[in-house]
């Protein structure tokens, strides 16, 4: 099972070569490839040029000082591969930093399923049993919301971890299970100039955050 940091670190690498849980749901709806990638674009000014210079049989793409780096996957093979997103159709990713050189930045994911039930498995297996664990050890300290249903979930977090599964340090963001997609977006140890990104993510695609 792959831990939040893991997962954001994994992308680091390939792009180099509430106070309490809340009680009710909250309510948001599916979105789609063509409404999250122009949030990423909204997000990020330098977004639009890594789309632009994505390449179907690189299948990636960078911005002109390779601060933003997009990737898009539609083999469900490869996704289930690299990805351990089992079931998965499209794999959307993209990853921002302050300048090529930074260890951190924000990563974000958009994964549609051929199914709700196989996008909730990833959505349990992959984030929310490592959360609810961390949380009742009382691993995290901070601001947090999560919620798990039948064909809808998701974790907003403004948290210190210091759990392994989870990552330790500041954990900004959220992960959203909606019908068949999962959508992602999570930072570590953010900026003020991150936490805005992610804020002008959230809004776009009309996602609740903290």
């Amino acid at each position: 099972m792959k831990t939040f940091k893991k997962v954001v670190a994994t992308a680091l690498i390939a792009s180099m070569a509430l106070s309490a849980t809340g009680c009710g749901a909250l309510k948001f709806k599916a979105t789609d490839a063509k409404t999250f990638k122009k949030a990423l674009e909204k997000a990020n000014d330098g977004m639009s040029e890594a789309m632009d210079d994505f390449d179907d049989e690189w299948g990636y793409g960078f911005s002109d000082d390779y601060t933003c780096y997009y990737v898009e996957v539609d083999d469900a093979d490869e996704i289930e591969d690299y990805y351990d997103a089992e079931g998965a159709e499209k794999f959307y990713m993209a990853m921002t930093q302050e300048d090529e050189d930074d260890e951190e930045g924000v990563i974000y994911y958009f994964i549609e399923f051929e199914d709700e039930e196989s996008a909730r498995d990833y959505f349990n297996e992959e984030y929310y049993e490592d959360f609810v664990e961390a949380k009742d050890d009382k691993d995290i300290e901070g601001d947090f919301k999560s919620n798990l249903g039948k064909t809808s979930g998701y974790i907003i977090i403004d948290a210190e971890s210091s759990s392994k599964d989870i990552g330790k340090g500041q954990v900004t963001g959220g992960i959203y299970l909606a019908d068949n997609t999962v959508v992602v977006v999570l930072a570590f140890d953010a900026s003020k100039s991150a936490k805005k990104e992610i804020t002008a993510f959230l809004e776009a695609i009309e996602y609740p955050f903290l």
